[in-house]
C-alpha cells in the first residue's frame, strides 16, 4: 500500500521522493552527524590518504546517501505500521464486528459498492492493500494528485519517527559503551561526550513521542481522505 506513481507528472514524483526519502534521511544522517565532534571528526579525516570530495560532488553524495537512507527508513517503517488499518476499515464497511480506528459513516457505506462498480469486484473481494493501490492509481489518473501529496507527508512524518527511534537506540548505545570502556580512544575523542549524547538521549525521546503521535494522525487523515476524494471522484463518474 505505499507508493501508487504513475507516468502523469515528473514533479509530483520529485515532490514525493523529496518528502518521503530525502529529507528524512538527510534528518537521519545530520542525527549521526550530532554524536560526533566536528573538529576531531574532520582531523581524522583530513590525516587519511582518502580523498574527499568537495562541492557540487560532496552535495550530489549526500542526496544520494540521503535518498539510499530514507528508502531504507521507509522499509523499516512499512514493516512497523502495517497496513494503516484500511483493512478493518474495509471489513467495518462490510458489516464485520472488528476494532477500527475510523469512524464509518454513510459515505463510507457507500464507497465499498462505488468500488466494485468502478473496478468490476466481485462481493467475496477481500485483497484491501490491492484495493487501496487501485484507488491511489485511480485518484492520480484523475488528476487529484492532493492524495499522493497527502501520502508523501505522511511518510516524511513516519521516516522522521523512524530516524528518530534509530538515532535514539544509537546514542543509549553510545552512552553504555563509553561509561563501559568499551570504545577505543580514538573513538571516544571523535564522538561527544557521556553528559552530552545522556542529553541528546532525552530529546531524542521526547521527539520520538511527538512523531509517533504526529505520525498516528496524519495516517488517520491520509486514510480517510483517499477514501472521501475516491467516493467524490467515482461518484461523478458512476
Amino acid at each position: 500500500m505505499e507508493r501508487a506513481v504513475t507516468s502523469r507528472g515528473i514533479q509530483t514524483v520529485n515532490l514525493y521522493d523529496l518528502f518521503a526519502n530525502v529529507v528524512p534521511g538527510v534528518y537521519f544522517l545530520l542525527g549521526l552527524y550530532a554524536m560526533v565532534r566536528p573538529i576531531p571528526l574532520f582531523r581524522a579525516a583530513f590525516h587519511s590518504d582518502a580523498t574527499l570530495p568537495t562541492g557540487l560532488s560532496f552535495l550530489l553524495i549526500v542526496i544520494v546517501v540521503a535518498f539510499i537512507t530514507g528508502q531504507l527508513l521507509q522499509i523499516g517503517g512499512s514493516a512497523y505500521d502495517g497496513d494503516h488499518g484500511f483493512d478493518d476499515l474495509m471489513w467495518m464497511i462490510k458489516g464485520q464486528e472488528v476494532e477500527c480506528r475510523y469512524d464509518v459513516s454513510d459515505v463510507e457505506y457507500c464507497f465499498w459498492d462505488m468500488c466494485r462498480s468502478e473496478f468490476n469486484l466481485s462481493l467475496t473481494f477481500a485483497a484491501h492493500g490491492r484495493l487501496f493501490k487501485l484507488l491511489m492509481a485511480f485518484l492520480e489518473q484523475r488528476g487529484r494528485a492532493r492524495a499522493l501529496r497527502m501520502q508523501a507527508l505522511y511518510l516524511f512524518v513516519r521516516g522522521v519517527f523512524v530516524a528518530t527511534v534509530l538515532l535514539l537506540i544509537t546514542t543509549i548505545l553510545l552512552c553504555w559503551a563509553l561509561s563501559s570502556g568499551l570504545v577505543s580512544e580514538e573513538v571516544a575523542e571523535v564522538v561527544r561526550s557521556t553528559n552530552i549524547l545522556a542529553g541528546y538521549t532525552v530529546l531524542l525521546a521526547v521527539l520520538s513521542f511527538l512523531t509517533d503521535r504526529s505520525r498516528k494522525e496524519t495516517e488517520s487523515d491520509w486514510i480517510i481522505y483517499t477514501v472521501t476524494t475516491a467516493y467524490l471522484e467515482m461518484s461523478e463518474t458512476q
